[in-house]
């Protein structure tokens, strides 16, 4: 088994191994599947990547804006809200304005939005717009947007990962939304599937239904970290290409054999079989040669039977043909 410590390093581990079968099964998916690209995947990586590093050096930041009838709220509260109703109203043009606009000043929403600080000068890129249903347990996302200029590098991803560690801290693991069919794909990526696990008494009458879209359904993972998703993605993309090459290594490779033969040293039975079979542990692994023992000894148990059977058949045929004689005789 194969693990990654915390400098990063792989150690390998004994108690684990894969079959040549599971070898020869992920060299070919990662030659033709479409779906497992290791190439798309370091493409998302990177991208990722680079939102991550513009996150430590200050000029991204997360916050979570909403209005409120009973508190104050801050001035650039507002102006974030006004640039994100500008943006929403952008990208979903099938939107009416005025929807929007309601929608992300209602004191029941709320919505989280990437701010970028570029020369001193804090603008919204993206956002979420969502209501939180704590007694039934689950969140509806209303609008999804990044800014057209930026799309394509990761925000939407980043956001998503943000709003579902925010949701985690208030013990909210369902998200639903209805998509259009041009934001199905994204949903999709983000964990959104068109199978709905929540009980549909906990969500019918509580959301807005959308004429053209389509419900999907996000279940939240608790003991997962979502803000560290790519660390741990580019983690298990190195143990599985390590433990790919190692034993493709080992599958191509050439074994030297026994020894004993050219060094003069013969052994009794017992003892080559222990050599064979700790020769073929090596090369198969140990699983492999515990089932092919384990299904000579059957065999060799039902030969044993089978030829009893047969010997305790003849003794009786043997048996009554000597009694009949003995009749004929008398």
């Amino acid at each position: 088994m194969q693990k990654a410590d915390s400098k990063g390093q792989i150690r390998v581990y004994e108690n684990t191994d894969l079959s040549e079968d599971e070898v020869r099964r992920i060299l070919e998916i990662k030659k033709n599947s479409k779906d497992f690209s290791i190439d798309k995947l370091q493409e998302f990586l990177e991208r990722s990547n680079t939102v991550k590093e513009e996150e430590a050096k200050g000029t991204l930041e997360v916050v979570v804006l909403g209005n409120s009838l009973d508190k104050g709220v801050a001035k650039d509260n507002y102006l974030y809200l006004l640039a994100l109703q500008q943006l929403f109203s952008r990208q979903l043009p099938d939107m009416p304005a005025n929807y929007i606009t309601r929608i992300i000043f209602d004191p029941c929403q709320k919505t989280l939005a990437i701010i970028r600080n570029r020369n001193g000068k804090k603008t919204p890129i993206g956002g979420i717009c969502f209501r939180m249903f704590p007694s039934q347990g689950f969140t509806e996302i209303v609008f999804c947007a990044v800014n057209s200029a930026v799309q394509v590098l990761g925000y939407g991803t980043y956001m998503m990962n943000h709003l579902k560690e925010y949701h985690k801290k208030h013990e909210i693991y369902h998200f639903l939304t209805f998509a259009a069919k041009d934001a199905i794909g994204y949903f999709t990526r983000q964990g959104f599937t068109k199978d709905i696990k929540l009980s549909k008494h906990l969500y019918k009458g509580y959301i807005k239904d959308y004429v053209g879209a389509m419900l999907m359904h996000c279940e939240i993972d608790k003991r997962i970290v979502y803000t560290h998703f790519v660390s741990v993605t580019q983690k298990q993309k190195h143990i599985i290409n390590y433990i790919t090459e190692q034993k493709l290594e080992r599958l191509q490779g050439v074994q030297p054999g026994l020894k004993c033969f050219s060094e003069g040293k013969v052994y009794g039975v017992p003892q080559v079989v222990v050599l064979f079979l700790s020769l073929l542990a090596k090369i198969w692994g140990r699983s492999f040669v515990i089932i092919v023992l384990f299904r000579i000894t059957s065999f060799v148990k039902k030969k044993k039977k089978k030829k009893k059977k047969t010997k305790n058949k003849k003794n009786l045929n043997f048996l009554e043909n000597g009694c009949k004689f003995l009749k004929v005789r008398s």
